[in-house]
């Protein structure tokens, strides 16, 4: 609020001989200076507008830039896109040797929480997925989709230098390994190369005679699976 002064004294002119001023024009000037106050009180102060950024107008057709929450997560090292940033996360451990998560029953490592938690059920002998066609049970979904289509016949993946098909990615991507004639894996014994660990493991019973599959029918012993349907068909020809 404004205060004003109500009273006011006359201006006097310095000639004394000017008389034209008298108490009419007093009265006058004091109710001109009322009118003025309240008119200043009804007055509203309006805030001050904010300054703000302009919205930028964007043509019909026009990509819009997306913003930072919602832009893909994209690995660095392979171009793959992923949903949020933990999943991105955990996909680079893919292109590194790290494998942070530990399984408490054995020394096996893993790069991600998931691929414990279904380790773990090899521990317990968790196997919830049974084959419909068969009594055999998994303790994944995927080996489970995996193994019925052998039952099927169903090979979606094929090689694209012999065309030979199989039923698992894995299957195609070990064997597009013996295309290019990579062996990373060797034998610390005889230093025969191998393009996957597994068949490493394989190899390495002949050393250490390791005989894990036993017939039922007799009491031989074998190192691979493969030897022991072998040695089977022996028996059933038999009977």
């Amino acid at each position: 609020m404004v205060d004003i002064c109500l009273f006011t004294e006359p201006l006097l002119n310095n000639d004394d001989n000017d008389s034209t001023w008298d108490a009419d024009d007093d009265n006058i000037m004091l109710e001109e200076i009322k009118i003025k106050k309240a008119e200043l009180e009804n007055v509203e102060i309006k805030p001050k507008k904010k300054r703000g950024r302009k919205k930028r107008v964007y043509l019909e057709g026009e990509d819009r830039p997306l913003p930072e929450s919602k832009l893909p997560h994209q690995c660095d090292v392979c171009g793959k896109v992923l949903s949020t940033k933990s999943n991105l996360k955990a996909h680079k451990l893919c292109h590194t040797d790290l494998r942070p998560f530990l399984c408490s029953d054995c020394p096996a490592t893993f790069r991600g929480h998931s691929a414990l938690f279904q380790h773990k059920k090899i521990h317990t002998g968790e196997t919830p997925y049974h084959c419909d066609f068969c009594p055999k049970q998994f303790s994944r979904r995927t080996g489970l989709v995996n193994h019925i289509r052998m039952h099927k016949g169903e090979k979606l993946y094929s090689c694209d230098i012999c065309f030979k098909t199989f039923v698992q990615s894995a299957q195609l991507s070990i064997h597009m390994k013996r295309h290019k004639g990579d062996k990373p894996y060797l034998c610390q014994v005889c230093g025969k190369g191998f393009p996957i660990k597994a068949e490493l493991k394989v190899h390495q019973r002949i050393h250490n005679g390791e005989k894990p599959y036993s017939c039922h029918l007799c009491t031989k012993t074998f190192a691979t699976s493969g030897n022991l349907s072998i040695h089977v068909r022996i028996h059933n020809k038999e009977v």
